[in-house]
């Protein structure tokens, strides 16, 4: 499922970057892809089990605990992306050179991921 994801998001990427807008489904609607994309709250309806992409650092595909944004404007797990800094300046996500090896804490992702599992328990997940 993990492979799956990481498919999707780098799909959706592409396409993004070929100035694709809308990912249509085969009725004409939104796919889940598109609606994952477009945010936590498109995401996942409270209660719903599976975690938005958003909520998985890029290197583990796990939710994260300590989200981190790096020099390449991604987040990921802070323990994570620290054990690929040293071994690496480049981006695991882009494979770009990083300008530096600076994590700032995502206050705001945090508290986002934090939330939506208060609202998993809530619902019993």
């Amino acid at each position: 499922m993990r492979q799956r994801r990481a498919r999707e998001m780098e799909s959706l990427a592409e396409r993004q970057r070929l100035g694709h807008s809308r990912d249509v489904g085969p009725g004409g609607g939104t796919t889940g892809l598109e609606q994952r994309a477009a945010g936590p709250a498109a995401a996942a309806p409270a209660g719903e089990g599976e975690a938005p992409n958003e909520y998985l650092c890029p290197i583990t595909m796990d939710v994260m605990h300590d989200p981190v944004l790096a020099m390449d404007g991604h987040s990921y797990e802070r323990t994570a992306i620290e054990k690929w800094l040293r071994t690496s300046q480049k981006s695991p996500k882009t494979n770009a050179l990083l300008p530096s090896k600076m994590l700032l804490p995502n206050h705001a992702l945090r508290a986002m991921i934090i939330e939506w599992r208060e609202r998993r328990a809530a619902h019993g997940c």
